[in-house]
């Protein structure tokens, strides 16, 4: 039977060796294939999508910041 400090010794290796493994699989972005993929998915994004988000991103500093200004009412 093992022990408890045996049983967590053996949790933290198989989380190690999970980590390890994701680590192997994540891209790398200086591969040109990888950059070639986001430059793709850059430009097929919609310029009004954009633009709505930064309203929803303005709106929200605005509330969290109470010196915060609209840009248009900025001097």
């Amino acid at each position: 039977m093992s022990t408890a400090e045996d049983q967590i010794n053996q949790l933290q290796e198989e989380k190690r060796q999970k980590l390890i493994e994701e680590s192997k699989q994540m891209l790398d972005p200086r591969d040109p294939d990888i950059r070639r993929k986001i430059a793709e998915q850059i430009a097929s994004l919609d310029p009004e999508d954009e633009a709505e988000s930064m309203r929803w991103i303005e709106a929200v500093a605005f509330w969290n910041d109470e010196e915060w200004t609209w840009p248009d009412e900025a001097e």
